[in-house]
């Protein structure tokens, strides 16, 4: 499992046009992986490209869902709903 996190950090890395040596010094991840990864981003089956396009989808998709200030109730809030429950109650 690791080796796959690391060519699909490589592949990711190779889109955004870091250079072998940027990739090795940053990655540990050897010269020889690293050209069989450009090779599969070049001549394979879009393997790499479709698994990091859907990782981004879905990063993209986590973030949106994240709370904001604005979806976090606020004091005032809460004691409207206090007085709601305590109408309801009698």
């Amino acid at each position: 499992m690791k080796s796959m996190s690391q060519r699909l950090t490589v592949a990711k890395l190779l889109q955004e046009n870091w250079t072998y040596t940027e990739i090795t010094d940053t990655t540990g991840v050897s010269a020889a992986t690293i050209s069989r990864v450009s090779r599969a981003l070049e001549y394979g089956e879009e393997g790499y490209s479709l698994i990091l396009e859907r990782l981004e989808q879905n990063q993209t998709s986590l973030e949106d869902d994240q709370p904001t200030e604005d979806d976090q109730p606020t004091e005032g809030d809460q004691s409207a709903e206090d007085d709601q429950s305590t109408e309801d109650d009698q």
